[in-house]
């Protein structure tokens, strides 16, 4: 197999003949995914209160770091009474150290996947298409790409039951449709608006 020397891959297979490292298993913890809690449980506020408090940890440290650095590299002033050279010196220098504190800092909460994500999501509307795609870690890649094939192997029983409504019945609406599909809520709406595609 083509993907045999890719320590990242071996890793995260398991294929490893040795014990397993503290730093192997805090990766195999921080990049497992995140439980999934209902709405307004108290588990599910306990997760939004992680994850707020790393967000929290994160913008305090950033600005933090940043603030006293700005003065010894010419640029003096605020966010307020400016000048945009302060402002967009303190941009430049805050986001690449917001996003290494937000992937450090949510590693440690042990969310590591969602904060790699956010990260991603962040820097991919300031770069090019391209150069966004390959940011991230490969360990979260190859942990999401396993989730991806494994929840997209459960996906089309629900597009084939919507198929399936949609044939036998063709002039039925497409809220009937995405009702035969177990669709409701926003998910109905969505297919209605689309048309039932």
């Amino acid at each position: 197999m083509a993907h045999d020397n890719d320590p990242a891959r071996r890793f995260l297979s398991g294929k490893s003949d040795a014990p397993q490292s503290s730093w192997n298993r805090f990766v195999n913890w921080t990049t497992q995914p995140a439980p999934q809690h209902k709405r307004w449980s108290a588990p599910w506020f306990g997760e939004q209160a992680l994850l707020c408090t790393v967000f929290a940890i994160t913008g305090s440290s950033s600005m933090y770091l940043v603030r006293p650095f700005l003065p010894k590299i010419g640029l003096e002033g605020s966010w307020r009474e400016g000048p945009w050279s302060y402002r967009i010196g303190s941009f430049i220098l805050v986001s690449p150290i917001y996003t290494a504190l937000l992937l450090l800092t949510g590693s440690l909460a042990g969310r590591h996947n969602y904060f790699a994500a956010i990260a991603r999501r962040m820097w991919g509307r300031f770069l090019p298409r391209p150069l966004a795609e390959r940011v991230g870690c490969t360990p979260a890649k190859i942990k999401a790409s396993k989730i991806t094939t494994s929840t997209s192997t459960a996906a089309p029983a629900t597009s084939t039951a919507a198929t399936e409504a949609t044939a036998k019945a063709p002039s039925a609406s497409a809220a009937a449709a995405a009702a035969a599909a177990g669709q409701t809520g926003r998910g109905a709406a969505k297919a209605a608006q689309r048309g039932g595609a």
